[in-house]
């Protein structure tokens, strides 16, 4: 039973970073683009990392970012640092925001 609570808490975990991440990394996008600015954002500069809950865990951002890298495709992380890719950018366009 305790498994299954701890196991349920990190998905939900998973999905709030994710999203609170992408919702954040758009913004950002959106501004730098529309001055002409670098699309290319520390990681550690997002406020979603910072929720209380994620405190303590770094390890527990990164993986879940990089795990979110290799399955959805919408973001490139390289060095501490992340961009939205190609299909990323077509996801926000199409006006979806579907980061699951």
């Amino acid at each position: 039973m305790i498994a299954a609570s701890v196991r349920i808490r990190s998905v939900r975990n998973k999905k709030l970073l994710i999203w609170n991440f992408m919702e954040e990394l758009l913004k950002k996008y959106n501004k730098t683009s529309r001055r002409g600015g670098s699309t290319v954002f520390k990681i550690r500069d997002f406020e979603s990392t910072k929720l209380p809950i994620f405190s303590m865990d770094e390890p527990f951002i990164f993986e879940t970012l990089k795990e979110y890298e290799r399955s959805r495709g919408f973001i490139r992380i390289h060095d501490g640092f992340v961009a939205l890719t190609s299909k990323g950018v077509s996801q926000t366009k199409e006006g979806r925001k579907d980061w699951d």
